[in-house]
C-alpha cells in the first residue's frame, strides 16, 4: 500500500507538474492493499460533459477510475498522456469556486502533469476517459 504520496512517486509525476489542489485532502484515498484491474480507456466521439460521460461509461458496463487508477496508468503507460489527455472522473473534488474538477493526466510544456478539468463544462474529442470492466 503506497499511500497518496507513493503513488504520486511511482507515477515519475514532477511535483512541479502536479496541480496544486491535487492533495490528499481533496482526493482520499479510500481502501487498502492492491486492486487487480485492467484499465482501458474510453472515448467519446462528441462534446460530453462529465456527468454524461460517467453515466454512458457505466451503461456500457464499465467502472470510472479513480485517481489512484490513474497515477497506476501513469506510470506504467506514460507516453499516453502526451498523446491526449486521460481522465480519472471516479475522483471529484468541489474547488474554492463550487465547480466541480475531476484529475487529468496531460502535457504542458513539454512535461507530463496532472491537472483539474472541470467535471461540468464538457469534454471534447482530445480526451479519453480511465474505466476498467466491471466484475460480474
Amino acid at each position: 500500500d503506497l499511500g497518496f504520496e507513493g503513488l504520486m512517486k511511482a507515477a515519475k509525476l514532477d511535483p512541479g507538474c502536479v496541480n496544486r489542489d491535487i492533495t490528499p485532502g481533496h482526493f482520499p484515498i479510500q481502501g487498502k492493499g492492491i486492486r487487480n484491474v485492467d484499465l482501458e480507456l474510453y472515448e467519446f466521439d462528441e462534446m460530453v460533459t462529465g456527468e454524461e460521460a460517467a453515466q454512458k461509461i457505466e451503461q456500457d458496463g464499465y467502472v470510472n477510475e479513480d485517481l489512484p487508477a490513474l497515477f497506476t496508468f501513469g506510470a506504467n503507460h506514460p507516453v499516453e498522456q502526451r498523446r491526449r489527455p486521460v481522465v480519472a472522473l471516479a475522483s471529484r473534488w468541489q474547488g474554492r469556486d463550487r465547480d466541480v474538477l475531476v484529475p487529468c493526466l496531460g502535457e504542458d510544456c513539454a512535461e507530463r502533469d496532472l491537472d483539474l478539468c472541470w467535471f461540468g463544462l464538457g469534454f471534447g474529442q482530445g480526451f479519453r476517459f480511465l474505466v476498467s470492466r466491471k466484475t460480474k
